[in-house]
């Protein structure tokens, strides 16, 4: 939304969604460092005021699958969007609310864990981590079963 000239005072009309994917294209990677992108994208709520389906497009484009997962149930409705020019007017509680708790959420960007562990524990050079907790997997649950079997056996 942009913020116009209206009758007597600022209105807010639609822009094309070009304008705010140009500016969604100049965030930083979450991944990289979600509190930097989570003020980032702050500034651009404010400054931009995008609605609830530009959000979702452009968080859609600029995260991995599995981290928009991780935030999915945070983003903004389709339709949310400020209903008043102002932006710390109380009708656009329920906007600033949303994008306050989205940004927290990002802040905790990124979800990554240490791999180095699992990775000097493997037994060839070229076996993959995820081959290997896999297996261990498997012997886990054969040996459960075995003990299971001998355990009931007369």
């Amino acid at each position: 939304m942009v913020e116009v000239a209206g009758p007597s005072d600022p209105i807010l009309v639609h822009r094309t969604t070009d304008d705010v994917a140009d500016a969604a294209n100049g965030l930083l990677d979450p991944v990289q460092s979600g509190e930097s992108f989570a003020e980032q994208l702050t500034v651009f709520f404010q400054e931009l005021r995008p609605t609830g389906a530009e959000i979702r497009h452009n968080l859609a484009k600029k995260l991995k699958e599995a981290d928009l997962h991780k935030i999915s149930q945070f983003l903004p409705l389709l339709e949310l969007r400020l209903k008043n020019t102002v932006c710390r007017h109380g009708d656009n509680n329920p906007y600033t609310n949303r994008i306050r708790t989205l940004g927290d959420k990002i802040k905790k960007f990124p979800h990554r864990m240490d791999m180095s562990v699992p990775s000097s524990i493997k037994q060839q050079p070229d076996e993959l981590v995820d081959d290997w907790r896999l297996g261990r997997m498997f012997q886990q649950t054969f040996l459960n079963l075995l003990l299971s079997v001998i355990s009931n056996y007369p």
